[in-house]
């Protein structure tokens, strides 16, 4: 313990004299939970990465804690990690707390200030990283907010669950699978939490209603030429892909402009070219190229409306183009937001508390939504406010006063939901839920 406060108090010192920290700044780059963060965001957790010194860094975490941390791994390098807080009976319904281990790529090349991986703090007291908007954040809010629970000796009723899953940038067939599993009906998970977003100004956003995930696959053909020749473009098959892509930038254009005026995502659908297979060789004109194009449906786009919508682009790019559906993920049920939900109650009391407004609104698919479609109520929630929306970005950033605040938030909020009555919960999860708006 004392080798760990003299590794800790060196570190402060040599950081404080290398960025010019203001004095406001120090008292926040010497604490603990600081250095944690900054320790995790070391540590690279891309998917090309071994996943395995994360995994050890979460059991230390555990070790430190006294906790139980059980990891899963159904297929190589797809960790699932479980840390078990016990409540005071083990026989109630237990709480989720859900995030991921892995993160997204990011290049220094790309124009980071710092290295992506560095957890550096700059002289305004944030500290820069990939994971530090993202769910490397929000697995540290969880742990740190149930450690000053368990440090304040503040006993919960129920068990509460932190579960870390991985393969998030892909189809998550194997989180999908592990809510399934023996191992996940044995833990009892009556409410979760999980994937949120980060709010710009002192507001909650609370999110309860999840949209459809397409992505589609788009084959473009064409007359294969060497590249020395200047032929119709409307004939090659990137020409007949840039027609398509015209198509599609003009309805993005249309849903941008929707999103400005809109206070829900919901309202509109979010779409984006995601890359392609283009590259045969460097002397000739391909005849064959593949592109990828992801969407997040407005609630009032079916799927089929979708891909009527997108075969029209395809008769009016000219043809020699084929479609295929690459991902399809929707949110069956979305969780009640009223008095009969006991949750949600909960959730209410905690902000009053706080003295912070919310707002309930709709996200993207997460492992929230897999959950929700297995009929167990939940919420995204991510507890950072005053924080502009730089998740995935270069420069990736987050300011220490905004994440040590959101370690407070999270005590008031755990505390709150882990001590429901037992004479307050319904015996059949299900009944908070309601079925999604897009499958009436």
């Amino acid at each position: 313990m004392f080798k760990d406060i003299r590794i800790l108090l060196w570190f402060c010192v040599v950081h404080v004299l290398y960025i010019k920290a203001s004095p406001s700044c120090q008292k926040y780059v010497c604490t603990p939970e600081v250095e944690r963060l900054r320790n995790y965001i070391n540590i690279r957790t891309t998917k090309d990465q071994d996943l395995k010194p994360a995994v050890d860094y979460l059991k230390r975490l555990g070790a430190a804690q006294g906790v139980e941390v059980t990891v899963v791994e159904a297929k190589p390098n797809k960790p699932i990690v479980i840390f078990k807080w016990p409540g005071k009976d083990p026989t109630l319904s237990s709480i989720a707390l859900l995030s991921y281990i892995d993160v997204n790529f990011a290049c220094y090349e790309d124009g980071w200030i710092y290295p992506p991986f560095s957890g550096e703090i700059k002289d305004n007291c944030e500290i820069v990283g990939r994971g530090t908007q993202g769910q490397k954040c929000l697995s540290l809010l969880h742990y740190e907010a149930l450690s000053r629970l368990k440090q304040n000796n503040e006993t919960l009723l129920r068990t509460v669950y932190m579960v870390l899953t991985s393969d998030q940038i892909t189809p998550r067939n194997n989180v999908q699978m592990f809510f399934k599993t023996k191992t996940f009906q044995e833990m009892n998970v009556g409410f979760a939490l999980g994937e949120g977003g980060p709010s710009p100004k002192r507001e909650i956003y609370l999110y309860n209603e999840f949209k459809t995930k397409y992505v589609i696959r788009v084959d473009c053909y064409g007359q294969s030429t060497s590249s020395a020749f200047l032929s119709n473009v409307n004939s090659t098959a990137l020409g007949v892909c840039e027609n398509f892509y015209n198509y599609y930038n003009q309805y993005r254009e249309k849903q941008y402009k929707l999103s400005l005026r809109s206070k829900d995502s919901g309202d509109y659908t979010v779409i984006n070219f995601v890359g392609g297979q283009n590259l045969v060789e460097y002397n000739a004109v391909p005849a064959h190229v593949v592109v990828y194009y992801s969407a997040y449906l407005a609630f009032d786009t079916s799927v089929d409306d979708f891909i009527e919508l997108v075969r029209g682009w395809v008769s009016a790019a000219g043809g020699n183009i084929t479609l295929s559906s690459i991902v399809k993920e929707k949110g069956i049920y979305y969780t009640k937001t009223d008095a009969s939900n006991p949750y949600y109650v909960a959730l209410k009391e905690a902000f009053n508390e706080l003295d912070i407004s919310f707002r309930v609104r709709a996200s993207i698919l997460s492992d929230t939504t897999y959950l929700v479609n297995t009929g167990i109520p939940a919420f995204g929630l991510f507890p950072v406010l005053n924080t502009p929306l730089l998740v995935n970005a270069v420069n990736e950033r987050l300011s220490l006063r905004s994440y040590l605040e959101g370690i407070r938030i999270l005590e008031v909020v755990i505390s709150r939901l882990a001590n429901i009555a037992d004479n307050k919960v319904g015996d059949n999860p299900r009944k908070y839920l309601i079925l999604s708006k897009s499958n009436k």
